[in-house]
């Protein structure tokens, strides 16, 4: 039951940070193309569906080996996203600073939600 209302959760906040971005970019606050948009918030969203794959099963584990899958996600996650900046700036994408920042900010906003889920989620188990 926790897994389905943590992806459920973490679906609900994509949808609402897409919204947001696409609103940003609508209104031409963001300015970069819509592939880029799509493209890096995407990944950002992948990176954090798979990681919370890899999290379900500690679930059902004691709280020291939820812990440390817990600790492992996250650095795993940043430097996914760390790494995806890194080849923005490698490849010089024009604006590659405005869509480093958006996806990092995209990413702190999902590893907040995310924290904030599993760690209540380890708290209704206790």
């Amino acid at each position: 039951m926790k897994s389905k209302n943590y992806f459920l959760t973490l679906l609900v906040t994509a949808l609402v940070v897409y919204g947001i971005h696409f609103s940003l970019l609508h209104t031409r606050v963001i300015n970069y193309s819509w592939y880029h948009f799509n493209l890096f918030d995407g990944i950002v969203f992948l990176i954090f569906l798979v990681g919370g794959l890899m999290i379900v099963p500690a679930f059902k584990q004691k709280a020291e080996n939820f812990t440390l899958r817990f600790l492992v996600l996250t650095t795993a996650q940043m430097f996914s996203a760390l790494s995806i900046v890194a080849a923005l700036a490698y490849v010089k994408i024009p604006n590659a600073r405005a869509i480093g920042f958006n996806l990092i900010s995209v990413f702190l906003v999902f590893l907040t939600v995310q924290s904030v889920l599993l760690v209540k989620g380890l708290r209704d188990d206790s």
